[in-house]
Formats: structure tokens, C-alpha cells, sequence
């Protein structure tokens, strides 16, 4: 059997276009929606950090993945992103959960691919509602999401 590749997206709108595609074959329901294709296995985790976390152990767990791709949408903080652009992480803060000693953001520098379009993240547990709040998470980053 090949090793998958495990995806990790947090909607089903944004998980249409790889369900039927690459994963085929519903495996489970819970604790969380799982598919599985040939070479891809998916994880439909909600909204939150936390329940991407855990789908992600759940998949690392039951699957043993290749490797491990969040996917899915994200709201653009500053200008020149468009609908539709395609961009990979090259760095993700969250500004809801600072170090416990020096209070400073968490910063992660996830594996990236040359080549690609990059953009910053920030992520956090609560939605940017004001624009307030999306101008101060827009100081350091590019995009917004909640995984």
C-alpha cells in the first residue's frame, strides 16, 4: 500500500474540490470526517487550532502520512491577494497565544517549496470581526485563518 499524503482542511466548501477527486472512499465520521483516496487521505477538522491538531494527530496516528498539508481559505489582511490566489505558509503567528515568559507571539516556519507564492499567516481561536482587529493582526501578517 502507498503511504498517503494526509490533508488537513477544516470546511467541507473548502474540501469540494478534493473529494471525489483525490479521496474517494469515506472512512470514518467521527471524531471527525475522514476520506480516503489511493494516495491521499483527508481529514475534515472545523474551525479552531485546536480541532486541527487533533485531526492531524488522528490522521499521523491511524494513516502514518508522507507528510501533512493544511489546506483550505484564508482572508487576506493586506492588499495585492486576490480570490482564488494559491500561496503557501512561510510563516505563522498567533497572536492570541503569546509565550508565557516573554509574552512575545508564537512564530512557526513550516517547510516550504521553492517556487511557490508565499504569504505570513496569523491564526488565532476567535475570528477577526472589527477592523480593529484586522488591522493589528495586518501589522504582522499577510493573511488571517483559524487553523
Amino acid at each position: 500500500m502507498i503511504t498517503p499524503v494526509g490533508l488537513v482542511m477544516a470546511t467541507p466548501l473548502e474540501a469540494a474540490p478534493f473529494i471525489g477527486e483525490y479521496v474517494v472512499e469515506p472512512v470514518d465520521e467521527k471524531p471527525f470526517r475522514v476520506y480516503r483516496g489511493e494516495r491521499h487521505v483527508l481529514v475534515l477538522c472545523g474551525i479552531g487550532k485546536a480541532r486541527a491538531a487533533m485531526a492531524t494527530a488522528l490522521l499521523i496516528q491511524r494513516f502514518s502520512p508522507s507528510v501533512m498539508i493544511n489546506l483550505g481559505a484564508a482572508g487576506a489582511l493586506r492588499s495585492g491577494f486576490h480570490v482564488g490566489d494559491i500561496l503557501q505558509i512561510d510563516r505563522v503567528l498567533e497572536p492570541d497565544r503569546p509565550a508565557l515568559v516573554s509574552g512575545r507571539e508564537r512564530v512557526a516556519v513550516p517547510a516550504t517549496l521553492d517556487g511557490f507564492a508565499s504569504a505570513s499567516l496569523a491564526t488565532q481561536d476567535r475570528p477577526m470581526v472589527s477592523p480593529d482587529d484586522r488591522r493589528a493582526a495586518g501589522r504582522v501578517a499577510d493573511l488571517a485563518d483559524m487553523e
